[in-house]
């Protein structure tokens, strides 16, 4: 073989036919939309787990809440632990706890949870979270809490199978 035909060999084998590079920037693409589609899945379950997280930590403040001072009760409001000394055993941070009948949204901070006060007596009409509360009375009757975060990977307010956190007695949860 003559070093002419070696050289016209090689020069009509160089780079690539377009077929090969449409080939090779399809697999990519694919490549691309799977690993994309696996990163929003991890996410929603970390951003899951962040609430849930919160969800136990505002649950078993609210517990020492209960136990300590004295109060016979759990928090009115999250301020009772979010503004508390940071060397009571109930001081909690880094959680934002609505004490509001309306459901949480994707827009929610993974740090977010929704409190609903509960009641030993029968739920009435007139039982409502302002009325569980007894704000113009001053006197508490709240006998537990259910509570509550956005779940990241079904979009929606807890359900099954991450059912809300429930502590003392939540069997009287008005939403309203």
């Amino acid at each position: 073989m003559s070093f002419n035909s070696i050289k016209s060999k090689m020069q009509s084998e160089r780079g690539f036919t377009i077929v090969e590079l449409l080939i090779v920037i399809v697999v990519i693409g694919i490549l691309a939309a799977i690993t994309i589609v696996a990163y929003n899945g991890v996410t929603a379950r970390a951003n899951t787990t962040s609430a849930k997280s919160a969800a136990n930590s505002f649950a078993k403040k609210a517990e020492i809440f209960n136990a300590d001072g004295g109060l016979n009760r759990y928090p009115v409001t999250s301020d009772e632990l979010t503004t508390a000394a940071n060397t009571a055993t109930y001081y909690l941070s880094g959680v934002t706890a609505n004490y509001s009948t309306s459901a949480l949204t994707a827009n929610s901070s993974n740090s977010t949870i929704r409190v609903l006060k509960c009641t030993a007596a029968a739920v009435t009409p007139t039982n409502n979270q302002a009325a569980i509360t007894g704000v113009s009375t001053g006197n508490a009757t709240i006998t537990g809490l259910k509570i509550t975060w956005f779940d990241y990977t079904t979009g929606a307010e807890t359900t099954t199978p991450n059912p809300p956190i429930t502590i003392g007695n939540a069997t009287n949860c008005p939403t309203t």
